[in-house]
């Protein structure tokens, strides 16, 4: 079902994006030793992954949350450990979709294994697959020093990392980094977008028709233009809309949609010195270029901004997947963050 909130495990349950998939099964197949899954949030990166992930239930392979994961070396090892020990595919932590959590297991890290025996366990073990989202919520150089050492010495154990901080989850990858862990080290990008506005029609109508329920186009343009072409959202709509039955589905969908956009800029901007000026800079964002943009936020906080001090920001905001830039332009990669950012 299209709109099934939960993350897709069927293949006939997913839309649009064939070839990520095709590129991803085949990396894969290829035995590649890191594939790094990357896109905004609610674009779809967790169903694409726990398809592959379910493809290769009867293999050795873990889906590990990357916020579980507090020293990435000895639980990673424990994790893998564990799993080749009992042969048998397992999650530790969660998958999670739109209103859906897949509780897993908890790390127990008191017998974790030596270096020496744990290299020991993948060799006598047949192809491992490790699949890490949220890879940007653990220690980087934790995680980066263990996949690097295993990329080295453990020549059967592939990588599946995702993210939707995208900025953030290169401080994992490196690759831009001389000095980093991983710089040099051969990634398989598989990059995820929004869908554009034919597509995201197709996929509202398709998934109306599959449900049978009667849904006219001035109600579909509505929830485009209030969710753009963010998967998880206009899932969420749809399940409100033809499962859940809801008469204002749309005004529920993007309430629910601005309280967890809000939750996520909240944490955000608790770590910033100037949360006023990250907010600014998300209310004007409306894809003008860096000019108009600091022009605009100056009138907003009633200042002059420092150049460098303004592109600081700007630049987490976009590794943080807050702010997008496309042909020099910035702009929100959410719309719905212009209502959340009033509630925080």
């Amino acid at each position: 079902m299209y709109f099934d909130i939960a993350p897709k495990s069927r293949e006939e349950d997913f839309f649009n994006y064939e070839f990520q998939r095709k590129a991803l099964l085949d990396a894969i197949k290829r035995k590649e030793k890191i594939v790094s899954v990357e896109g905004v949030r609610r674009v779809g990166k967790t169903s694409l992954m726990n398809l592959a992930f379910c493809s290769l239930k009867k293999d050795a392979c873990a889906w590990i949350d990357g916020r579980i994961l507090k020293n990435p070396v000895p639980e990673l090892q424990q994790i893998i450990s564990s799993v080749v020990e009992k042969k048998r595919a397992n999650i530790f932590g969660r998958i999670e979709g739109i209103g859906f959590n897949a509780l897993g297991v908890g790390i127990d890290v008191r017998t974790k294994p030596s270096a020496v025996g744990f290299e020991k366990a993948l060799k006598n073990s047949s192809h491992f697959y490790a699949f890490i989202d949220e890879a940007q919520r653990t220690d980087a150089t934790g995680l980066a020093n263990f996949i690097s050492y295993c990329y080295d010495r453990c020549p059967n154990i592939t990588f599946i990392v995702s993210g939707s901080e995208i900025g953030v989850l290169q401080d994992v990858l490196g690759t831009d980094d001389p000095e980093h862990a991983l710089y040099g080290r051969n990634i398989c990008h598989v990059q995820m977008d929004k869908l554009d506005k034919s597509k995201s029609i197709d996929f509202l109508t398709r998934g109306f028709s599959e449900l049978g329920t009667a849904i006219d186009e001035e109600e579909i343009a509505d929830a485009i233009n209030e969710l753009d072409g963010l998967i998880g959202w206009l899932t969420m709509f749809g399940y409100n809309r033809a499962v859940s039955k809801k008469p204002n589905a749309l005004k529920e969908t993007v309430a629910t949609a601005v309280q967890i956009s809000a939750s996520e800029l909240s944490h955000f901007l608790s770590s910033r010195k100037e949360p006023a000026l990250y907010r600014a800079i998300i209310k004007k964002a409306d894809g003008i270029s860096w000019s108009e943009l600091k022009a605009k936020v100056e009138k907003e906080t009633g200042r002059e901004l420092n150049s460098n001090s303004f592109s600081e920001a700007l630049a987490r905001l976009q590794a943080h997947s807050f702010i997008d830039k496309k042909d020099d332009k910035y702009s929100l990669c959410d719309p719905i963050f212009l209502k959340a950012v009033f509630s925080v």
